[in-house]
């Protein structure tokens, strides 16, 4: 019980901080956050929101006996619970193709600074269009696979939840070493350009998403920990391992979704500014 607690004062405020910045983004859009990085955060932050929802509601919230009496009425399939539980997914995984973007973005602001707003005036929204769309791909056969909750000791792992592990695990893999390839070129570059106009500006927004990016190491060894062990267990997984992907991957997701929220309050000046304005 007092891990709920702790985890309703947390998320909330969270969020709240997501949604001031937001908020604040998008009130003084035209005068002070005009760059693409912030358009990609504002829908970055709408999908980490969404995404901590629906994960909260499939993965976490059954785990607290506070509350877990809620889900005896949901051990039957339905259209909403598919939902749900697909969506779940979607959102992690549009989550990292965002952050992946985000990486692009900070790259092209320091290595192309002449082209850059040009081309990103244009490409954000193809840009975070086309990250929606091959979202899809790897999660596209939970759409339509019937979902409800079960007990624990009835919980087996059938090949289509051992192939939504196995995406999720490539999914996280390239993006975040695309993500670490681009940010350490972006360091690279910002070393030597220390003296120059904005440069201060360009290493605060570059520490929010490289930032971001660490925080979301510890859930992506945490699926391939349990992955990896799915595949030399077999079909059933032991006790010990469930009780990791049960107990351990909802912390993680959040060490993954929230963290950009606070970065950002810290890093930026103008975001702190705005939202006291």
């Amino acid at each position: 019980d007092w891990v709920f607690i702790l985890y309703a004062i947390y998320i909330p405020l969270a969020i709240l901080t997501y949604l001031l910045e937001v908020f604040a983004i998008l009130q003084y859009r035209r005068d002070h956050f005009k760059s693409s990085f912030f358009t990609m955060f504002c829908v970055l932050a709408v999908v980490n929101i969404c995404a901590c929802f629906t994960g909260s509601f499939v993965f976490r919230l059954n785990l607290y006996p506070i509350i877990n009496q809620f889900y005896d009425d949901l051990r039957t399939n339905s259209v909403w619970l598919t939902a749900a539980y697909s969506s779940a997914y979607y959102l992690n995984v549009l989550s990292e193709f965002l952050g992946m973007l985000l990486a692009l973005n900070r790259f092209s602001a320091l290595y192309f600074p002449v082209l850059h707003d040009r081309v990103w005036s244009k490409a954000c929204f193809v840009g975070i269009s086309a990250c929606a769309i091959i979202a899809v791909a790897p999660v596209w056969f939970l759409f339509d696979d019937p979902a409800r909750f079960i007990l624990m000791r009835d919980r087996s792992v059938t090949y289509k939840q051992n192939s939504i592990w196995y995406n999720m695990v490539i999914v996280t893999f390239i993006c975040n070493g695309l993500s670490s390839l681009l940010y350490g070129a972006c360091i690279v570059r910002l070393c030597r350009i220390t003296g120059a106009r904005h440069a201060t500006a360009e290493r605060n927004l570059l520490l929010v998403g490289f930032c971001s990016m660490i925080c979301s190491i510890p859930y992506m060894a945490g699926m391939l920990f349990f992955y990896l062990n799915l595949s030399i267990e077999g079909v059933r997984p032991n006790v010990e391992i469930m009780k990791f992907n049960t107990y351990q991957l909802p912390w993680l997701t959040d060490l993954k979704y929230l963290p950009p929220a606070p970065l950002l309050l810290i890093t930026t000046k103008s975001i702190r500014q705005m939202i006291r304005r």
